[in-house]
């Protein structure tokens, strides 16, 4: 954002975002899933040096900006301007994959619920979790049997 008050901004986007709902209805999920970070153009280089990352590369500086990174801050897209809104599904769940692949939750119900849910929204993405879903099954399995014995 280009405006020094983070609060204002925040409360715009929020209204954004809540406008999205129906033509949009897995933009506030997928957003559940992810860390906001709200702050001035200005400080974007030094978000990007705090979380030990080349500077993010942008479109623009259009407001908003969106950097979406993965759970150590690479960056894995970014997008400018309120149209973008629209465009966000696909970056964040390119960002909730890569995070669960760095560290699989163990709750196997929870995960597959979760590559359910990716599944509208890239089914390519949600593929990518089946692997660690197998692993996580596999783990959980193996624990059962441990404790049987």
């Amino acid at each position: 954002n280009q405006d020094e008050d983070n609060s204002r901004f925040a409360a715009q986007w929020l209204t954004i975002v809540n406008s999205q709902q129906r033509s949009n209805p897995t933009l506030v999920p997928l957003l559940r899933y992810c860390v906001i970070i709200v702050l001035p153009h200005k400080e974007l280089p030094a978000l990007s040096s705090r979380l030990k990352q080349e500077p993010y590369s942008v479109p623009s500086l259009g407001s908003p900006l969106f950097v979406i990174t993965d759970p150590r801050g690479k960056q894995l897209d970014s997008l400018a301007g309120y149209e973008a809104v629209s465009q966000l599904q696909v970056p964040l769940a390119k960002a909730i994959v890569a995070e669960i692949k760095l560290a699989p939750p163990q709750d196997l119900k929870k995960l597959k619920e979760t590559a359910a849910f990716l599944k509208k929204v890239d089914p390519s993405l949600a593929a990518e979790l089946q692997p660690v879903i197998e692993e996580v099954t596999a783990a959980n399995r193996m624990k059962a049997h441990s404790v049987q014995k």
